[in-house]
């Protein structure tokens, strides 16, 4: 009982605290220290609206961000959490520091809210000051190829090749933009044969082309959809994504 008269004292300092805050960065100290403490005596709701307001006077205010993203994340309340990390974002200076929050605006919205072409315009902002960093590379990853876009992709492998510092690395992402271009080279293949024969297939049909019988324009679209999936599957498992390849976004 004393021990929670005590704390219950505490609490009422920090309030004063709170309330004679001269400057923004005083009363976010003050809220977080009183969201804490709240925490430590097992009250989540005094907890949350303290941090809350601490990021009302102070957004990018460490502490409290870091523990309004733990709540808002465990609850799945994704859109509300991008929200107080834009608002952090705002609040810092142009720059390297922006990295951390840029990339956690992005994966919200790429991961949670399947918001992938928003992700984009966020990740493109941190590919400007990090070029090479990795969820910066599985993004695009994931961003070009279900696209078929394999030549922008392996732009982006190219840039992140040259200016990578590890040699063992520029060696894997050198590795990688060979199986892509083999997995592109085979899937325009296998599109080229497609097209072939679906142009060849109705001449033959018409008697044309010096053709003894008519050829089916089906029969002749799956032979060449099974030779092209032959070639597919001749490469190295690594060398191809599952996805590919896919029509479009």
């Amino acid at each position: 009982m004393r021990q929670e008269k005590r704390h219950d004292d505490l609490l009422d300092v920090y309030d004063r605290r709170i309330a004679t805050a001269v400057t923004p960065d005083d009363k976010a100290t003050a809220e977080v220290l009183a969201g804490t403490l709240a925490e430590e005596l097992g009250r989540p709701e005094q907890a949350f609206e303290h941090y809350r307001r601490a990021l009302v006077a102070s957004p990018a205010e460490p502490r409290a961000l870091h523990s309004i993203a733990r709540s808002l994340g465990a609850a799945g309340k994704w859109t509300e959490l991008a929200k107080a990390y834009d608002s952090a974002l705002r609040a810092t200076k142009k720059g390297e520091g922006e990295v951390p929050l840029l990339l956690a605006i992005a994966q919200i919205h790429w991961k949670r809210l399947a918001q992938i072409d928003s992700a984009e315009l966020l990740y493109r902002r941190v590919r400007k000051m990090q070029p090479v960093h990795p969820e910066v590379i599985d993004f695009y990853r994931d961003y070009h190829t279900p696209a078929g876009e394999i030549p922008q992709l392996l732009a982006l492998l190219a840039q992140a090749q040259k200016v990578e510092p590890d040699p063992d690395l520029r060696v894997v992402l050198g590795i990688e933009m060979a199986s892509w271009r083999e997995a592109a080279s085979v899937a325009g293949e296998g599109h080229r044969r497609l097209e072939g024969a679906a142009q060849a297939a109705p001449r033959f049909a018409r008697g044309g082309g010096g053709a003894a019988a008519p050829v089916h324009p089906d029969r002749e679209v799956e032979r060449a959809a099974r030779a092209a999936q032959d070639d597919l599957e001749a490469l190295p498992k690594d060398a191809v994504d599952d996805r590919w390849p896919v029509t479009s976004r």
